[in-house]
């Protein structure tokens, strides 16, 4: 666990300058995701009755082939060996030789489909929102990101929902373990077309340490 903690700890992965691990993966996802909804309706037979993991399949395809001259790299279904609360996407550097066994991801995401049977890109056991809140996902990350599959709807519908249930939890919240607050609430900062781009800074408490984490918000419109 030492190694793990020395390698999180480090400032170089929270900066997000362009020359940074950080500032490359958001310069990445901003000029690629964008294109990932033709792509994947192109390919797809029925793109809104695709299962939330066989969508997240195709997009680590998709991740995966444009990365090859970047300096990180993407790994589907992250896992560490001692959480079973592992993201859908983790990033390594391509100085980790070994990124399967300790190494920790510099960057993590969490992707959502919309809609669901229940609230869950932002809350409960399986929420993602408050995962990253609980420090589920994104222990150690002072940033990381979220993307929402949208089958019905629209990006600005969903923005107006994912907000609407925040504000719910803001107002009525009885759960004294996590706290929901406006900066919770998602604030568009690029328009792609068919993906919009968000962000938020969540507040959360790991081991009685209060800070926060920056989710970078990407939804997209898969129908």
């Amino acid at each position: 666990m030492a190694e793990i903690e020395d390698k999180t700890s480090t400032n170089l992965f929270d900066i997000d300058t362009e020359d940074s691990p950080i500032g490359a993966v958001i310069d990445f996802l901003d000029t690629h995701l964008k294109s990932f909804p033709s792509d994947f309706t192109k390919r797809t037979s029925k793109p809104t009755e695709t299962d939330e993991n066989l969508i997240s399949q195709e997009l680590g395809i998709f991740l995966d082939r444009r990365s090859k001259d970047e300096v990180f790299r993407f790994n589907c279904q992250w896992e560490y060996p001692d959480s079973d609360r592992n993201p859908d996407f983790g990033l390594y550097t391509v100085e980790d030789r070994n990124p399967f066994a300790f190494t920790r991801a510099f960057f993590e995401i969490e992707a959502k489909k919309l809609p669901t049977g229940s609230r869950d890109y932002v809350k409960g056991k399986l929420g993602g929102i408050e995962r990253f809140k609980r420090g589920h996902h994104g222990k150690d990350l002072l940033q990381s990101a979220m993307v929402g599959y949208i089958q019905k709807e629209t990006c600005s519908h969903w923005h107006t929902t994912i907000n609407e249930w925040i504000k719910e939890l803001i107002s009525s919240n009885t759960d004294k373990s996590i706290h929901w607050d406006s900066k919770d609430l998602l604030i568009q900062s690029d328009d792609f077309g068919k993906t919009k781009k968000y962000h938020s800074k969540n507040t959360r408490k790991i081991d009685f340490q209060e800070d926060s984490i920056k989710l970078h918000h990407y939804l997209m419109e898969l129908n």
